[in-house]
């Protein structure tokens, strides 16, 4: 759930990186030519990590119904894997500014101990976001409709969550780690409409959608390496719902989109 805000956490939950208090924001993300495309220290291209096959789904349930605030996809891992990482790549649409608030992001999260992080795009007012539950949440560059956006959540070791977001389209983009003390155990995709709606009408594809198994690897969002996989839809206060649309057979890809009846699975 996105929010601007900077406050102060209770308990040791998050830490402050020495390497983000020396770095400015300003430095922390680059706005490159049109094409360009983002590369590491080493000079090595980012890019989404794929897989080759469709791992066995064993004994994962599905799930489908209304999982408000968020509609879309999450892959509940508790019990059979860490989750150290999420990705994705979707679109950007343009809402219109009458509607409240529209965000779609990829995220990793444990509700149990009150833990979210999230990156991704807020559509109605076209800026990419990062966001910690209970630290803060800021913009980062902003991004135009139809532009093709890869959004990548990666612990890279000591409790460092690398947050990258690339607009593929301009070539902005943004990459910092953060230091981040918490067991992850759920990856999501999805869209939410905050204050309350309307949801608007529209239409945001996820694509290369995976998430990372401390022992299985790059999955896609249904994999044997997960407990659950849940199927949901939101329905605002103000009208409206946006549902997650079937997956694809790889398992990688899905559509956001708004729904008129209910129960708004696609």
């Amino acid at each position: 759930m996105k929010r601007l805000i900077f406050a102060s956490l209770l308990g040791c939950l998050l830490v402050f990186t020495s390497s983000f208090l020396a770095t400015s924001r300003a430095s922390a993300h680059q706005t490159s030519q049109p094409g360009a495309r983002a590369v590491n220290a080493t000079g090595q291209r980012i890019t989404p990590r794929s897989i080759s096959h469709l791992p066995r789904r064993g004994n994962t349930q599905f799930i489908s119904g209304n999982t408000s605030p968020e509609g879309g996809y999450i892959t509940n891992a508790e019990g059979t894997s860490w989750v150290r990482g999420a990705q994705g790549i979707f679109n950007v649409v343009a809402p219109s500014q009458s509607y409240p608030e529209y965000v779609t992001a990829v995220a990793v999260s444990n509700p149990s101990q009150g833990a979210r992080i999230e990156v991704g795009i807020d559509q109605t007012h076209g800026q990419a976001y990062e966001y910690f539950q209970g630290w803060f949440g800021t913009n980062l560059f902003p991004v135009s409709p139809n532009d093709q956006v890869f959004a990548r959540i990666l612990l890279n070791g000591n409790n460092q969550w690398d947050i990258f977001i690339e607009d593929e389209t301009s070539g902005r983009f943004f990459d910092e780690p953060y230091s981040y003390n918490t067991t992850i155990v759920r990856a999501e995709w999805f869209g939410e409409v905050l204050h309350g709606g309307p949801a608007p009408d529209t239409q945001v594809t996820f694509t290369d959608a995976h998430w990372l198994s401390n022992w299985a690897g790059w999955q896609p969002i249904w994999s044997g390496a997960a407990r659950t996989v849940t199927q949901g839809y939101t329905e605002p206060s103000n009208g409206g719902a946006i549902g997650g649309g079937s997956l694809d057979s790889s398992s990688t890809v899905f559509t956001l989109s708004s729904c008129s009846s209910l129960p708004c699975i696609i």
